[in-house]
């Protein structure tokens, strides 16, 4: 046999970056991965479009501007999750599909910079959504959003620091638990404001507010253990499938749970 035809020898002339490519998931595993991330995409994809139609529908004018917001801030929300998960989950699409992929770390790392943006400017707008439906004028929940939005300045500010080592295979576990702490503080107090709007609510019932807290509650509970310990434990990483099904849920019931006083919805 000669010295190309011997796998020794083959593995040895590899690149670092087919080294890097390298999937050791079973395909089946994979395959199952890479179909979940898609139906997630294209169901958030449509959760956008039926935002749009129906705001778009939705008559003008005082008597519907609150059924026009809530389309609205569902439109804002889906299209960051579909920005964030779509630069984070497509890298992932290809990886399961194909087993490799050119410079996977540094598109894994980018994908993963974008959704931690994109998924703390999520819960600004779950609030505020809240706010903007049952609240008039100057009662605002205004304390707990201005905090919100300098925590949010802090996460952001911390996300892109290099220090984070997104494009590593080992990434900083010190820097995910810093970044992510803030990111809980964020998650408390968006927990916490929902349930202020309840004591308001008037034009959404209170079961839609308890619901939407019980699912920030759980993708918090399925993100932090990946979020912290995926690198080391891989196998934690199945825990992003059910936080995934969290936000597919919470858009679902932000777009078609109907207002008390929807006129029809």
């Amino acid at each position: 046999m000669g010295k190309m035809d011997d796998p020794e020898n083959t593995d040895k002339t590899l690149t670092d970056d087919d080294q890097d490519e390298r999937n050791t998931k079973p395909k089946a595993a994979r395959y199952a991965e890479g179909i979940f991330c898609i139906v997630y995409l294209i169901f958030i994809a449509a959760i956008v479009v039926t935002a749009f139609w129906k705001y778009s529908i939705t008559p003008t004018g005082l008597r519907h501007s609150k059924l026009r917001l809530k389309f609205s801030f569902a439109f804002f929300m889906g299209m960051l999750l579909l920005i964030g998960d779509g630069f984070h989950l497509v890298p992932r699409i290809i990886v399961a599909f194909r087993g490799k992929m050119w410079k996977k770390n540094v598109f894994f790392g980018i994908g993963n910079i974008l959704s931690s943006i994109t998924m703390t400017f999520f819960y600004n707008l779950l609030l505020m959504m809240g706010d903007s439906i049952e609240y008039s004028g100057a009662e605002f929940n205004l304390v707990l959003e201005t905090a919100i939005k300098i925590l949010t300045i802090i996460r952001v500010i911390i996300v892109l620091l290099p220090m984070n080592k997104w494009f590593s295979e080992e990434g900083s576990r010190t820097w995910a638990i810093i970044r992510n702490s803030v990111f809980s503080l964020i998650g408390i107090l968006t927990v916490f404001g929902l349930c202020t709007v309840i004591r308001n609510a008037y034009m959404m019932p209170g079961e839609f507010y308890m619901s939407l807290i019980l699912l920030t509650i759980l993708s918090f509970v399925f993100y932090l253990p990946v979020a912290i310990n995926g690198k080391k434990n891989p196998k934690l990483g199945m825990l992003m499938m059910p936080k995934s099904i969290c936000y597919m849920a919470m858009m679902s019931i932000i777009v078609f749970w109907p207002m008390l006083l929807s006129y029809g919805w």
